[in-house]
């Protein structure tokens, strides 16, 4: 099922694992190195071994402060604006990460007297998370009396 632990293979001959006949090797493999997982070859990998890439944005604030209507209080006018990166170019500032659980199945896999049946191999990316990866832009105006 998708909360199991993956067996990470030696390789397509590894004697514990029996790969389906239309099971993609090439692209598991490729997967498991591009996300660091063949060091654990041999043996099951690691609860939370691996996580969402970083991510990072830039917010910007203008502030300017405009004389009051009475004396004593305060004015001003302020532009914000989160996620300058991503307002810039649509591919900065963009957060990834596997959906809630936090968790997805890799292969579609049963056990059969003590061998792992491969049968299935699904290659994810993590989803792009919309609500931190959007620019946004707010004006206002500030009065303190």
């Amino acid at each position: 099922d998708g909360g199991s632990l993956l067996y990470i293979p030696t390789g397509t001959d590894d004697p514990l694992v029996n790969f389906g006949e239309n099971f993609d090797t090439d692209a598991f493999f490729a997967y498991l190195q591009e996300n660091g997982l063949m060091k654990y070859a041999g043996e099951i990998a690691p609860r939370n071994s691996n996580f969402s890439d970083w991510w990072g944005k830039i917010d910007l604030k203008f502030e300017q402060e405009l004389p009051a209507f009475a004396e004593g209080h305060k004015m001003s006018a302020f532009v914000v604006i989160e996620n300058l990166t991503n307002l810039i170019d649509s591919d900065w500032g963009v957060a990834y990460q596997a959906s809630f659980p936090r968790m997805f199945q890799i292969v579609a896999a049963d056990i059969t007297d003590g061998k792992y049946n491969y049968n299935e191999f699904f290659e994810r990316d993590q989803g792009r998370v919309t609500a931190p990866s959007t620019w946004e832009v707010r004006f206002g105006v500030k009065y303190k009396f």
